[in-house]
């Protein structure tokens, strides 16, 4: 890992070494934010420059960031800007609605990590109870360490876990891995409607803006719009021509039949004969040209499907299965 000044390479030197191995760099979908003091953590959300002043703060020189969990409630069920760090020594709590924005807990004294549900959002506890019992015993010592809503209550799960695996004594770059991957499972549905998205962190196509996704369809349609007006000038043509049967008929009922005019009666047939030979056959030319325009389209969408995985690395496909990718394609 390479220090960016000689500063920085003097003071990361008198450090104590610590029990994390070097990340190094990671295309790690959840390692969106810059490196924390040389070393990536994962996080479900981009940080602000004010949560990154914060953890510079409250976090010594010598504990290396793990992973960051943001939230949006205060300990009183209040909607707030709130988030879970945890280093390889201590758990960090920051709180607006804390004494001092921030309470920590260090991690070698928790002996059960959980998650506790209430109406409507969920709290981390830290618990002095090492028991293993399915029920924890309230009667020893724990902490109601900070409050989230249900849409993060899946990745605080995994953080109990971890929590309390590494509190245990198992190794951090184990931990981390089931991490990760709790993660990528939160990447891999959309956070406003639950939809599973065709890639960790891919753009939802029902929540995406309309506007946008007619912008790049528009730019497969273009290229056959004189076909497409052509088409619409004869949908115009039937839906006209569509409109003589039912006159034909009234002319029928009043004035043919009732004055037995062979002469009126010859005329309308032949009307309503020529009628439904051009609608029918205008028709046919439309849905013809409807049918070619849309099979073309279609391939020149799959071309660029095809051209783009042609493009991908290999860890894409070691990552995913043949069948989920012939799928995307077809």
């Amino acid at each position: 890992m390479k220090a960016t000044n000689n500063h920085e390479t003097a003071k990361s030197s008198k450090e104590p070494p610590s029990p994390l191995h070097d990340l190094g760099e990671t295309e790690n979908i959840a390692h969106m934010n810059a490196p924390f003091r040389g070393r990536p953590f994962s996080a479900n959300k981009r940080l602000s420059d004010d949560d990154l002043k914060k953890l510079e703060a409250a976090i010594p020189e010598g504990e290396a960031l793990l992973f960051v969990i943001v939230g949006d409630l205060n300990i009183h069920s209040k909607y707030a800007s709130s988030f879970l760090a945890v280093t390889d020594q201590t758990i960090y709590g920051f709180d607006p609605a804390l004494d001092g924005g921030v309470r920590t807990h260090p991690l070698r004294h928790v002996k059960r990590a959980y998650v506790k549900r209430f109406y409507g959002n969920a709290m981390l506890v830290l618990s002095q109870d090492d028991s293993r019992k399915e029920y924890v015993d309230l009667s020893r010592e724990y902490v109601q360490f900070i409050r989230f809503s249900y849409k993060v209550a899946s990745i605080y799960d995994a953080a109990a876990n971890f929590i309390q695996n590494v509190a245990e004594g198992k190794a951090i770059e184990d931990e981390l891995q089931a991490m990760d991957a709790a993660f990528e499972k939160q990447f891999c549905s959309c956070p406003q409607c639950g939809r599973a998205l065709i890639r960790p962190g891919a753009p939802c196509m029902n929540c995406q803006s309309k506007n946008k996704l007619l912008q790049k369809l528009g730019k497969y349609v273009l290229p056959y719009k004189n076909r497409l007006l052509y088409c619409l000038l004869l949908s115009l043509i039937t839906t006209g021509v569509s409109l003589l049967p039912p006159l034909m008929t009234k002319t029928l009922v009043d004035e043919v039949f009732p004055n037995s005019d062979t002469r009126q009666l010859a005329q309308c047939v032949l009307i309503l004969l020529g009628t439904y030979l051009i609608q029918y056959g205008v028709g046919a030319i439309r849905t013809y040209q409807l049918r070619v325009t849309g099979d073309r389209i279609v391939a020149d969408l799959r071309n660029d499907v095809y051209r783009k995985a042609q493009r991908l690395p290999m860890r894409f496909y070691d990552r995913s299965s043949t069948g989920s990718v012939i799928n995307r394609i077809s």
